[in-house]
Order: structure tokens, then C-alpha cells, then sequence
């Protein structure tokens, strides 16, 4: 039985993750204010953490990511605890560190899941390769994937005009303005045809009918040979991120899927091939369908 005395001590264990986690943001942060930066690195050195904060060992961009990272659950639980709920209600700043943080599982992608997906690399080298990414939001994954792979063009579809004006802003700024083209529009409305080499989509952001509907259109949509993979909840990892998988689906209003399900809905579709690939601590799970 817990009582008020150990909620009390958890709340001040707590106090210190939490404001440990924001320093380490304002530390990373290449605008945190002199003052703050050196009582965020004092409270981190303390707890045995030192920011190499030199150009030549840290990079600008290697920092910004970091500090999306960290930052990117307070700002959500922040939200939340405001009864900010649906994902629509999210403060321009927390929806461009969530789509920061997403963008980094583009180089995972790349790295880690291209080479398990037959034939895949050779679409992607193709001319004119089609990239589709569902639930784009301010587009920072598309612009990544375009980055990273110079013959695609990447379609991003979202229903919040309000990420699709950051995404806009956030696509003229980037080196790759012309290959990505964004859309006002669910993925259920999808009508093309032999069009995507690849396929992203995220489960905890898209509820149980839209994924199942929206599947159904990606396959369609998919050029013969080409790769559907969609981001899930590790729900079998362990009991812990299985907790906290299925509160940040709620939150987001999407779908709580493990690998089993994962395929369920795959082959639902009409995918005849379905593969659950490894990923490491932090990512999501990924499931794949073969068209």
C-alpha cells in the first residue's frame, strides 16, 4: 500500500529528474541565456553529467537533436497536465521538438531497417521515387527522408492545418524545398495508384478505423515491390514502457499495437508479406508489409 509519506518522497525524486532533464535541454540549447546555461551544467555536473559544449566534439547539430529529444516529453506532459489532450492543442514549440525527435529515425531507418527490406534500396535510387509519409505533421521526417535519399520526393499528408503551416515553414527553410510536397488530407481519402516506393505510418497517432482504412489505400498506392512500414508501441518490451506506451497512445488518440497485431492489420490489407524488424532502446517498433 503506498501511502502519503512515499508519494511525497517520489514527488521529490521527481522534482530533481525533472528539473535535471530541463537543464540538460537549456545546456544543449544554443540560445539558453549565459546565467542559465551555467546553473543548468553546475545542477548536471553535480549528478556526475558534463556537456562537452566545443564545436569540434558536439556539434550544432548533433546538440539541437539532443536537446529535441529532452525536450520533447516535458513539453507533451506539460501540455497534458495544461489539458492540452488532443494532439491538435499542442504548442507550436512541442509539435516542432516532437517532429525533431521523429526525424531522427530517419537515419535509423536508413542505417538500421533499409538493408532488411529486399529491393527496397534500389526503389529509393530510382528517378523520380515517391516517398508517402502519414501524419506528417511539421514535416521535419519528410525533409530528413529527402535529405538523406537525393532522387526521392516525399508526399506528406496531415488533417491539422496548424502543423501543415509550421511544416510549410519548416520545408521553404531546408535544403530540399522542392522534393517535399505537403498535403492537406487523410490518408483514408488516398486515391493513387502505383505511385510510393515506400510507405510511413504511425500507429499511436492514427485510430484503429483510419489505419485500417488508410492500409487498405497505402497498398494501392504502393508501386509493385515497394514497402509499407509502420511505427508501433514495444507493448512486449517490458511492463513498464508497455504502461507508458499505452498512456502516450491515449494521449495521441491512436492505435496501441504489438508486432502480432501489427501484422494482423498488414495482412488485413492485402499484405502478403509481413516482417516485425529489431529495433534499438527508444525507438519504436517497426512492421513492415511487402506489396
Amino acid at each position: 500500500m503506498t501511502t502519503v509519506q512515499d508519494l511525497q518522497s517520489r514527488i521529490q525524486a521527481n522534482d530533481q529528474v525533472i528539473w535535471s532533464a530541463a537543464a540538460l535541454v537549456l545546456a544543449l540549447r544554443t540560445n539558453t541565456p549565459p546565467d542559465l546555461r551555467d546553473a543548468s551544467l553546475t545542477l548536471l555536473h553535480s549528478l556526475g553529467i558534463d556537456v562537452d559544449l566545443s564545436a569540434e566534439n558536439d556539434p550544432v547539430t548533433v546538440r539541437q537533436g539532443l536537446a529535441a529529444q529532452a525536450a520533447s516529453a516535458i513539453l507533451q506532459s506539460g501540455a497534458l497536465l495544461r489539458g492540452d489532450r488532443p494532439w491538435a492543442d499542442q504548442s507550436e514549440e512541442t509539435m516542432q521538438a516532437q517532429g525533431r525527435l521523429s526525424a531522427r529515425g530517419a537515419r535509423l531507418f536508413k542505417d538500421v531497417t533499409l538493408p532488411l527490406l529486399p529491393g527496397l534500396d534500389a526503389l529509393l535510387a530510382r528517378p523520380g521515387a515517391r516517398m508517402l509519409d502519414v501524419g506528417t505533421g511539421v514535416g521535419a521526417l519528410a525533409i530528413a527522408y529527402a535529405e538523406l535519399f537525393p532522387a526521392l520526393t516525399v508526399v506528406g499528408l496531415d488533417i491539422m492545418p496548424s502543423a501543415l503551416k509550421l511544416a510549410a515553414q519548416n520545408v521553404a527553410e531546408s535544403t530540399v524545398p522542392h522534393r517535399v510536397e505537403l498535403r492537406n488530407q487523410d490518408v483514408g481519402d488516398l486515391t493513387e495508384v502505383d505511385t510510393y516506393s515506400l510507405a510511413w505510418i504511425p500507429a499511436p497517432f492514427v485510430s484503429g478505423p483510419a489505419l485500417r482504412e488508410g492500409l487498405k489505400r497505402i497498398r494501392e498506392a504502393l508501386i509493385p515491390g515497394g514497402w509499407v512500414i509502420m511505427g508501433h508501441a514495444k507493448i512486449r518490451a517490458n511492463e513498464g514502457s508497455a504502461a507508458l506506451s499505452r498512456l502516450q497512445t491515449a494521449v495521441y488518440g491512436g492505435t496501441l499495437l504489438d508486432d502480432m497485431r501489427a501484422r494482423d492489420f498488414l495482412i488485413e490489407a492485402g499484405f502478403a508479406q509481413t516482417l516485425s524488424l529489431p529495433t534499438p532502446p527508444g525507438a519504436p517498433a517497426i512492421t513492415a508489409g511487402h506489396r
